[in-house]
């Protein structure tokens, strides 16, 4: 093999590396109509959404743990203007206030969806070790839909490479048990970001 030939190899095989070692994920985009406020927050806890049977023009975002006084710091969120204000809300049974909980979306890959072999030195819970376990790698644009059957409605996208998040991406949507909204709430550098959606627009 000449030293050109060689190098090739070289450099080929490192840009194989790399793309197999490198993991991609970009910021989600709505593909809908999409009501998108910024909610800023240092709190590393996911917050949880709820609404309230007696304020039908809002959603609720609570973070944190209980107060003292039983309640909860949460900020409301208007569903027409996406003007925010804080509260303070009671939860449980009677409280009136209902969590948005795993409704009917789905995640979906548009691109190449694989099993790829990732090596390892110990693998948990059982500590054996070294081996090779299969690991989803997705490439391509990832999207949350709604929607029964076939006929499926894209919410939010973004795009992906090598990853494995699939179903962490997922796990961000949210639905109203009224099966009014379904939410979608992701972490950002200044906080975290609500993408509010309508499930049936064509009835509003």
């Amino acid at each position: 093999m000449t030293r050109t030939r060689k190098r090739g190899f070289i450099l080929i095989a490192a840009a194989a590396a790399a793309a197999y070692a490198v993991h991609l994920e970009g910021a989600l985009r709505p593909v809908a109509h999409a009501l998108t406020v910024e909610l800023p927050d240092a709190s590393l806890v996911t917050p949880a959404v709820y609404r309230s049977d007696a304020d039908s023009n809002a959603v609720f975002v609570v973070f944190g743990d209980q107060r003292p006084d039983g309640r909860f710091d949460a900020t409301r969120v208007d569903v027409r203007s996406g003007a925010q204000s804080p509260a303070a809300i009671a939860l449980g049974p009677r409280s009136g206030f209902t969590p948005f909980i795993e409704g009917e979306v789905q995640a979906e890959v548009q691109g190449l969806s694989l099993r790829r072999p990732v090596f390892h030195l110990f693998r948990l819970p059982d500590g054996r070790g070294p081996g090779v376990h299969l690991v989803d790698s997705d490439t391509g644009v990832a999207r949350l839909t709604v929607g029964d059957g076939a006929v499926r409605r894209p919410l939010i996208a973004r795009w992906v490479f090598n990853s494995s998040r699939t179903a962490e991406l997922r796990s961000l949507a949210t639905a109203d048990p009224a099966r009014k909204y379904v939410a979608v709430v992701s972490r950002t550098r200044g906080g975290w970001t609500l993408h509010l959606f309508e499930l049936h627009p064509e009835e509003s």
